[in-house]
């Protein structure tokens, strides 16, 4: 197996970037999460989701909006 390049500063701050933005995600979707718990707790229609789906990061947020709602919805169901 040929030897590894040594990282340069390029590479060690795409890598640095990239797990900002896979942190930055992640915050965003434990939001939107608890933004559908709130709805769902508060009796609003599940079409009232602000993401909307049209980019990538807008599909994983309404996802997880959803999921959020739909965990709340069960929790109030007798």
């Amino acid at each position: 197996m040929p030897p590894r390049p040594p990282a340069t500063r390029a590479t060690t701050n795409a890598a640095s970037s990239e797990r900002g933005l896979i942190v930055n995600v992640r915050e965003a979707a434990v939001r939107a999460q608890e933004a559908g718990r709130t709805a769902a707790r508060l009796g609003r229609p599940p079409t009232d989701c602000p993401h909307t789906g049209r980019s990538d990061a807008e599909v994983l947020l309404r996802a997880a909006w959803v999921r959020g709602y739909v965990a709340a919805e069960q929790q109030l169901a007798p």
